[in-house]
């Protein structure tokens, strides 16, 4: 049997839309910063959001002063946001912004999974 404080965990959870990667956060919010009404949707219905673009900033910024990112990394997560698809050489970018996309999502992937941002 639960007991009551489980349950209602659990049915908060439910009300909550948990992201399954860094990427999706990180387009989610440069769709929200661009303008753009997002809309999360599961069988119909809206779904919160656990977070807000502030707090997606607020890792970025954290992660600058562990310098585990830097300015070459927020630039190019940028520049990509904007466009909503990761770089790829097939499709024009350079091996180097692949690479530093793929650091900075990796950092940004583990402080979100901490928060509970990502499945």
């Amino acid at each position: 049997m639960k007991r009551s404080d489980e349950f209602e965990k659990q049915e908060d959870n439910r009300r909550f839309y948990v992201f399954f990667s860094a990427e999706e956060v990180w387009f989610w919010c440069c769709r929200c910063r661009l303008g753009e009404q997002v809309r999360l949707t599961t069988c119909g219905t809206f779904k919160e959001k656990k977070c807000e673009t502030n707090d997606i900033y607020i890792i970025l910024k954290r992660l600058q002063l562990k310098r585990q990112i830097n300015e070459r990394h927020i630039k190019i997560l940028v520049r990509f946001g904007v466009e909503q698809a990761p770089p790829s050489v097939r499709f024009g970018a350079t091996e180097y912004e692949c690479f530093m996309w793929q650091q900075a999502m990796f950092f940004l992937d583990k402080e979100l999974r901490k928060k509970g941002l990502v499945e």
